[in-house]
């Protein structure tokens, strides 16, 4: 994929994630996963802190249905957008 197309995926991504739709769904799924981290456990009262990560993006033919999200905490996110986490085998520390 070229550089620019790939910006205009990321522009229009980051537009979506402000979008009503995905707050929307966004919210049913972090609700649906009891406001729980999926890899170290950590339960928010209030989705603070919590992450909806696509494992497939939409350029990737990712879509918002929840066998392609997983729910993370800011540090757990963090620590898979660094590469210290994967999804090979569902989520592992590495």
């Amino acid at each position: 994929m070229n550089a620019w197309k790939e910006t205009t995926l990321l522009c229009n991504r980051q537009a979506y994630f402000n979008t009503k739709l995905w707050k929307k769904r966004r919210k049913e799924f972090t609700i649906s996963k009891k406001f729980t981290c999926k890899e170290c456990g950590f339960v928010s009262k209030n989705r603070i802190g919590l992450h909806v990560h696509h494992t497939k993006y939409e350029k990737d033919m990712g879509k918002d249905k929840p066998e392609n999200c997983v729910l993370l905490c800011l540090p757990c996110h963090l620590k898979l957008h660094k590469g210290r986490l994967n999804f090979k085998n569902g989520l592992k520390s590495k």
